[in-house]
């Protein structure tokens, strides 16, 4: 029962909450290796119009299409209200970026389709990381990349940007 709570039934994500423990000992574990790890957050373009105009089931089933890819790229996939999360673990930033603009590509590639529709998504995206071991809370981390998103959103939406700047 107890990992039921842990894992969305929607999305088979974490949930946040039980990925705040599980992220925040992979960034306390790498903050004394000096390992780095890389963290891409994304939410749904207009996923509150999808739910107006087909349906909130429709929009469900963009969630679950959205975290199946998510899974193909990571074994760390969270979720958090509207938002899923996806983590690298002894990954440089080079290599984050990559897996990210793979990751980006696939999800801007795919498409839903739910009775019979096809219903258009894009997402934003924000990708950082625990800059150095500066970063030890999940929650931390994902305020970062949710700082990102929103430098994307102001440039336009279906985009990703990646937040580089020196940890404050």
């Amino acid at each position: 029962m107890g990992e039921m709570k842990q894992i969305c039934g929607l999305t088979n994500a974490l949930h946040f909450e039980h990925a705040k423990e599980v992220v925040g000992s992979f960034l306390k574990a790498a903050a004394t290796k000096q390992e780095m790890i890389v963290c891409a957050t994304f939410d749904v373009d207009y996923l509150s119009d999808i739910n107006e105009k087909y349906g909130m089931n429709a929009g469900d089933e963009v969630l679950r299409h959205l975290s199946a890819i998510c899974h193909e790229y990571s074994d760390i996939v969270t979720r958090h209200d509207d938002e899923m999360s996806v983590v690298w673990k002894d990954c440089s930033v080079e290599e984050g970026v990559k897996r990210a603009t793979d990751l980006f590509k696939q999800i801007k590639e795919s498409h839903v389709e739910f009775e019979g529709v096809q219903i258009p998504m894009s997402v934003s995206m924000g990708i950082t990381h625990n800059h150095e071991g500066e970063v030890d809370c999940f929650s931390e981390l994902v305020s970062i990349a949710i700082t990102a998103i929103t430098k994307c959103k102001d440039r336009g939406r279906n985009r990703f940007i990646m937040d580089v700047a020196p940890y404050m």
